[in-house]
């Protein structure tokens, strides 16, 4: 069995070549994993096939979320974000959605779903009223976290003080 990694999360996912249709199990993006398997295979065939561009699987299928391997390519590690709003919306698999609080940025249009951790960062620093976290500016750091067992990366926010 082939091994890929999360699109979204960039989280290992072990996917068996005839079951397409299972979301993430680490991160619940409910990104279908066909969609990965479909564009894995597109990638191996360029490069086998002697291609020059290699596919990048995040600018075929987008995603909304920023995560630590897209933290990272949009070149947003430390980089000064200003929060212009909160959301909470229901994210994760389909057998266990939860709400999460998710934060808009200024500077990207990608956005931030808060893991407890982060949201308790924000709450001692900002408040816990998520209206007053506007106009308040942070960094994104890439941490690894514990996650059903293992380490795996993921983003620390930092509240900017100033």
């Amino acid at each position: 069995m082939p091994l890929y990694n999360c699109p979204v999360c960039d989280y290992p996912n072990v996917i068996p070549l005839f079951s397409f249709e299972r979301a993430c199990e680490s991160c619940g993006c409910n990104s279908p994993m066909r969609e990965w398997y479909l564009a894995t295979k597109s990638a191996k065939r360029l490069r086998d096939n002697g291609g020059e561009d290699m596919v990048d699987v995040l600018s075929v299928y987008g995603g909304n979320y920023l995560n630590a391997s897209t933290l990272k390519s949009e070149g947003l590690v430390g980089r000064l974000l200003t929060i212009v709003d909160t959301t909470v919306e229901q994210l994760g698999r389909s057998d266990n959605i939860k709400d999460k609080i998710v934060l808009i940025f200024k500077e990207t249009n990608l956005r931030l779903p808060l893991n407890r951790t982060n949201s308790q960062i924000l709450v001692e620093v900002f408040g816990d009223e998520t209206e007053k976290w506007k106009q308040k500016t942070l960094t994104l750091q890439i941490t690894r976290r514990q996650f059903q067992g293992q380490l795996v990366p993921a983003i620390e926010v930092v509240p900017n003080l100033m």
